[in-house]
């Protein structure tokens, strides 16, 4: 009988049923479509098998089942068509709606195929080596299996970037062997090579996509990076909720491997839990089923000063509240520096359980990162000038440049939502430029000075001042915008470094010899130190709000204020107090002997052509009458 090529991908096809089956696997809908595939490959090449076999003994045989295992095999080949665009159909519709769709759709499709293939008639054609079958049953089965792969063709075409590109590739080539296979045995019905294409189809699939082995971590035997790609892609377009957990083991302390591989053996009969290996000593679990999720916790809970006592830190998110489809698992992993700081900040527990709100705050976080980065390309960076009143004329003599970044639809990002993020991102430091360059645009082009300011105040941010060169930029902005530096107060806040503190003291004395001034800004707040009105060539102490504030409700912070006031004024530096939103406010001040009010009492911060009106209004009637 001429079943050499259906014996050898039969043999192949079982060997590769047998690799498949006897290792650990994610558990995707692509993965359980490849086994269908290969059931129904197994199934094909036995009925293909066996209908020459009926064929050849057709004589000793009842005609009802020779035809019967004839159009088995038919029905089979169109199957494994079908199967094959479903498969590549994977990628377009892995949610859970398109797969009931697709299901449904299958199913339909299966059965009135399976009735037109086996209530048609078939006939067969043998003559020496050469055995086929040929009629209505046979040229319904060719039409339903093209119609398939005509379809797994278009959504190569036209969904081709939503298709893993690996899978497109397995799959073409599938493809040209399983035509080419077609033409052969269609010139040639002697080689009946079609099932033999098909199971080289599958090895292709299993070598380039489906091989488990190529998804494990040989050291551990967990999940490594690259099927942790696969899962995160599936995820991506599934609604399940998911719960999860970084468990971090420290690289010291578990030279051993002992915490990981207890982990790993809690973890292996718990089969609806993935564990994937992040990094060197950062393992990812994922699991849909909450119940396991917590009772995996609960040993971890236990054994903390047992098996994993000394090599074992770990946080977890509970993310019974996490839907794939609106955080990316792309962001967990690159959420994890920041999952590690806020750990940092909780005191480093050995189990740690994050808000389940954490991941839509670093994705909103990241969004920001990306917001900055495109105003700062796109020109959306603008600055609005907070007037600054002298006291007790209660003329506006200077002002503060405020960084504000308008989003693409016009409205105004809140400076709340996006410093933090800047500072953060070391992205402040180019932010801190861009404020001085305009300013010094404003100061050049508007003839705001003339109309009675003295200068205007530009904050410089904590990555500015550790620059050894920031003098030098600052200067090269000054000569492009032509304005002079005098015009120009520059405010400083505390560094945490001597390094840093010596660094900003040699370009304040360079710029200084320029004709620049500063300021001593948020004096007050956070860690407020004397020596810094001591050490650093200030002209000017600018109180924090915080601070202003606490003046009109506390003892303590009353009598650190006056005494702020009179050291300054001793020391030769004015003061201006921030904040000041009331006239009882401004009294007190001025009381005081504050020489400078800025706050909402007097005006918010401005646009320019606003700022600039608000100006001439302030001090030039101001000074006729």
């Amino acid at each position: 009988m001429n079943i050499e090529f259906q014996t050898a991908g039969l043999l192949l096809c079982l060997l590769l049923f047998i690799l498949y089956v006897t290792q650990k696997r994610l558990g995707l809908y692509s993965e359980k479509i490849f086994f269908s595939m290969l059931v129904v490959s197994i199934l094909l090449l036995i009925a293909d098998i066996g209908s020459v076999a009926a064929i050849v003994l057709r004589g000793r045989l009842p005609a009802g089942f020779v035809h019967a295992v004839c159009k088995l095999y038919i029905f089979l080949l169109a199957l494994e068509a079908g199967m094959a665009a479903l498969y590549i159909l994977v990628d377009v519709a892995d949610g859970l709606r398109y797969r009931i769709v697709l299901r449904v759709a299958s199913c339909a499709a299966a059965v009135i195929q399976g009735l037109t293939v086996f209530l048609l008639p078939v006939f067969i054609f043998q003559e020496s080596r050469a055995v086929y079958t040929f009629g209505p049953c046979a040229t319904a089965g060719y039409l339903f299996g093209g119609f398939y792969l005509l379809l797994a063709v278009l959504a190569l075409f036209f969904a081709r970037r939503q298709i893993y590109p690996r899978r497109r590739l397995a799959f073409s080539i599938w493809m040209f062997l399983w035509v080419c296979a077609v033409i052969l045995q269609f010139r040639n019905n002697r080689l009946l090579v079609v099932g033999f294409s098909v199971a080289l189809g599958m090895a292709i699939l299993y070598i380039l996509l489906e091989n488990p082995e190529g998804d494990l971590n040989p050291e551990y035997g967990c999940f490594n990076a690259l099927a942790l790609e696969k899962y995160g892609a599936s995820l991506s377009r599934r609604r399940k909720k998911i719960c999860f957990a970084f468990v971090l083991f420290d690289p010291v302390l578990e030279s051993t491997g002992l915490g990981i591989r207890a982990l790993l053996e809690k973890c292996r009969p718990r089969r609806k839990i993935l564990v994937f290996r992040v990094m060197d000593f950062d393992f990812l679990l994922l699991t849909e089923d909450a119940a396991e999720f917590e009772a995996l916790l609960q040993w971890m809970r236990n054994e903390i000063d047992g098996v994993l006592s000394g090599s074992f830190v770990s946080y977890f998110c509970n993310g019974k509240s996490w839907t794939p489809g609106s955080v990316r698992l792309q962001d967990i992993l690159e959420a994890l520096p920041y999952y590690k700081t806020k750990i940092k900040e909780k005191g480093g527990q050995k189990i740690t359980e994050l808000p389940a709100d954490m991941l839509e705050e670093y994705t909103l976080r990241k969004r920001m990162v990306a917001e900055i980065r495109d105003a700062l390309n796109e020109n959306r960076v603008e600055v609005f000038f907070q007037p600054i009143h002298a006291l007790p004329s209660r003329q506006v003599v200077s002002a503060e440049a405020l960084v504000r970044i308008r989003a693409r639809d016009g409205s105004l990002i809140p400076p709340s939502h996006f410093i933090p993020v800047a500072e953060s991102t070391g992205s402040i430091g180019e932010i801190g430029e861009r404020v001085l360059d305009e300013t010094c645009r404003f100061l050049s082009e508007i003839g705001v000075l003339s109309a009675g300011l003295h200068h205007i105040e530009v904050n410089l941010s904590v990555v500015q001042c550790e620059r050894e060169d920031l003098a030098a930029r600052l200067s090269a902005i000054f000569r492009r915008r032509n304005t002079a530096p005098q015009t120009v107060n520059l405010e400083i806040t505390e560094t945490g470094t001597v390094h840093t503190k010596q660094t900003l003291l040699r370009n304040m004395r360079a710029l200084i010899a320029e004709g620049c001034t500063f300021s001593l800004d948020d004096f007050g707040k956070g860690e407020s130190n004397l020596m810094y009105l001591v050490e650093m060539p200030v002209s000017i102490v600018k109180m924090d709000y915080d601070l202003t504030k606490a003046f009109f409700h506390e003892e303590k912070a009353r009598r650190v204020v006056t005494a702020v006031v009179r050291l300054a004024h001793e020391l030769g530096l004015s003061v201006v107090a921030e904040g000041i939103e009331e006239e009882e406010e401004l009294q007190a001040m001025e009381k005081l002997g504050v020489d400078f009010i800025q706050g909402y009492y007097f005006s918010r911060p401005l646009p320019e052509a606003e700022f600039f009106a608000y100006v001439q209004e302030h001090t030039v009637k101001k000074e006729n009458t």
